[in-house]
């Protein structure tokens, strides 16, 4: 069996670039993506410096979404008291079409 390997965005802080800040995750997911890992996990994360790149884990996967082609696309969290739940279905699910089925995400309770 091939060991899986998958890419995971816990955190990231905020004033380390002043330019380019998503760099470091399209390119690692084209990297992923050519290289036969399994998924590509981003976080949501807000009002901080750690991790406040990541508010929006469906705008960071549907991004992912079209730059790939093989690649999962996970939400590593999804912070549903925040959202409203049917409008994180109907994103999720248009990132699920943008990549052709390839989507899976991650529910947080806060």
């Amino acid at each position: 069996m091939t060991p899986q390997r998958s890419l995971f965005f816990f955190s990231a802080d905020s004033a380390e670039e002043q330019g380019g800040k998503y760099r470091l995750l399209l390119d690692s997911a084209k990297f992923a993506d050519e290289h036969g890992f399994t998924a590509v996990w981003t976080p949501e994360r807000h009002f901080q410096r750690f991790g406040g790149l990541y508010g929006s884990p469906s705008v960071t996967g549907a991004a992912l979404a079209v730059l790939t082609k093989h690649v999962s696309i996970r939400a590593g969290s999804v912070v549903i008291p925040l959202q409203n739940p049917l409008r994180v279905a109907e994103e999720w699910a248009m990132i699920d079409n943008l990549s052709n089925g390839r989507v899976a995400i991650a529910a947080a309770s806060g």
